[in-house]
């Protein structure tokens, strides 16, 4: 007898003593035959079960333990073993109708199952290749095995390809927002500069609106499709020999010459203008994309909907973010005046510098925005201003931290500098949020725990730090930084990877 088949008997048995009333011998199935469990853990059909009650005996069949009177109205059914007997059928190893033997061989001429009687009298050797059921059984599994990995692997090489296409859409997306600012602005300049234009009447005037209609060319000059129709434009603003009295004629053509060419590449009015692109989070909350300075700023979430042409998911946006260095920026009030924006280079191997840019950013609740600051400090060896006190969403004010484990002292004490972004907690939790940034220093001076420098701004820092009292200086916008430059690298990052995956 063969292990396959010898198994097969086994494992018959087994299923067959499980799925049976050890009573009756009879198999459990829903009514009468429902497998019911003792409170001693053994299992016998709903017949037996009643059989036991009505005959006034109340001990279990196999370990005599008693069965109280009150408990046969609410004994368990025992689903495993219902399920179990319900599914015994495709279990039971199939026997030939013809010869009443085990269907344990595989005639591959003919495709099907055989017994050895079958062998015998139809399917001989000499003329069938005769393979056991279990050989077929594992040479099928490893087909379909193989077929799996190979359909697998087209699967991911295809989400690889979607997955990657996908974040050049958003690279797209987020250049064509810039271009879409800055023709915008363009286009603002160009419609002043025609008006301009067309109400002087001095040639000195007029000469300086050529200048500025060069200027723009020459910013436009990249932008234009077609290049010829683009230098004959730009040809006709080079005439420096023109006699003075035609200077104002051609300022205005040229200018209008400019703007017509410009109108084509806007979009009608029933099309959005200028492009708007938000990112929201799972919260619902949006926080706001502009381009301002040449770089991609994201100001911090807000509950309030942003109404904008396009709205990007936090987590498919935050992937720009991974940067080594991140940046974040604040804009600084004080009363109805706007002092300026400050951008702050994070040192990103620190927890306290991503605690600083996640209240920039509000992206674990809370944020800068809104906040004021705490006091200042000015003498002859240093200035400083200490912030931030933030609104809480209950409207009070807090300075806790949104991250724990924040580095303090000891190896992260360093030393302080013009600009320099420092801890003021004390190290307690409940101040984490506070910061100092200094303006003067005696360079011999130490600080517990420095985590940026302003990349841009300090002057606006200056001003700030002049301000008295110090908590009216106001967080009116903050948010993270995307540079440029992170745009283009994510690109290259991008076109490797497809190149990858391509030759792959």
């Amino acid at each position: 007898m063969s292990l396959y088949h010898t198994n097969v008997i086994m494992d018959k048995e087994v299923m067959e003593e499980a799925t049976t009333c050890a009573v009756c011998s009879e198999e459990y199935s829903s009514g009468k035959r429902d497998p019911l469990i003792l409170q001693c853990g053994h299992t016998f059909c709903r017949s037996c079960i009643g059989n036991i009650k009505d005959s006034k005996k109340h001990f279990c069949p196999t370990c005599r333990d008693a069965i109280a009177e009150d408990t046969y109205e609410r004994l368990p059914m025992n689903f495993s073993i219902l399920s179990l007997s319900d599914n015994m059928p495709q279990f039971k190893p199939k026997t030939c109708s013809s010869h009443g033997k085990l269907l344990d061989l595989w005639c591959s001429q003919c495709q099907v199952v055989v017994c050895g009687l079958c062998v015998a009298s139809d399917h001989r050797q000499e003329t069938h290749e005769i393979l056991s059921a279990q050989e077929r059984l594992m040479k099928i599994k490893s087909e379909v095995k193989s077929h799996s990995e190979e359909v697998n692997r087209f699967f991911s090489k295809k989400q690889s390809l979607l997955y990657n296409r996908s974040r050049e859409i958003l690279v797209d997306l987020l250049n064509l927002f810039g271009d879409h600012r800055h023709l915008s602005h363009l286009k603002m300049k160009v419609t002043e500069l025609c008006k301009e234009a067309g109400e002087v009447t001095d040639v000195e005037l007029a000469e300086l609106c050529q200048v500025k209609l060069n200027s723009i060319q020459s910013v436009i000059s990249g932008m234009m499709r077609d290049e010829e129709e683009f230098q004959l434009l730009a040809a006709a603003g080079e005439d420096d020999n023109s006699a003075e009295n035609e200077n104002v004629a051609t300022a205005i053509d040229l200018t209008r010459s400019l703007q017509k060419k410009l109108m084509p590449s806007i979009p009608s009015m029933e099309l959005p203008w200028p492009l708007t692109i938000s990112v929201r989070d799972d919260a619902c909350r949006y926080a706001n994309l502009t381009w301002e300075d040449n770089k991609l700023l994201l100001s911090s979430f807000q509950t309030k909907a942003i109404n904008s042409t396009f709205v990007i998911k936090w987590n498919i946006f935050a992937l720009l973010l991974q940067t080594k260095d991140p940046e974040a920026f604040m804009d600084l009030t004080f009363g109805d005046c706007y002092l300026g924006k400050v951008y702050i280079r994070l040192w990103g191997h620190l927890r306290r510098a991503h605690n600083f840019l996640a209240l920039c950013l509000g992206s674990l609740g809370p944020s800068y925005a809104g906040g004021h600051f705490k006091s200042s400090h000015k003498d002859d060896s240093k200035e400083r201003i200490c912030g931030c006190v933030y609104k809480t969403s209950d409207g009070s004010t807090s300075a806790k931290g949104v991250m724990g484990n924040l580095e303090w002292d000891g190896k992260f004490a360093g030393k302080s500098a013009e600009g320099r972004v420092v801890g003021t907690s004390g190290g307690k939790g409940e101040m984490d949020a506070l910061f100092s940034i200094y303006t003067k220093v005696d360079h011999t001076a130490s600080c517990y725990c420095p985590f940026g420098d302003v990349s841009a701004g300090l002057d606006v820092v200056q001003r700030a730090v002049e301000c008295s009292p110090a908590t009216s200086v106001v967080v009116s916008r903050c948010g993270v930084v995307v540079p440029p430059s992170a745009l283009v690298q994510y690109q290259k990052e991008l076109e490797n990877s497809t190149s990858s995956t391509s030759s792959s």
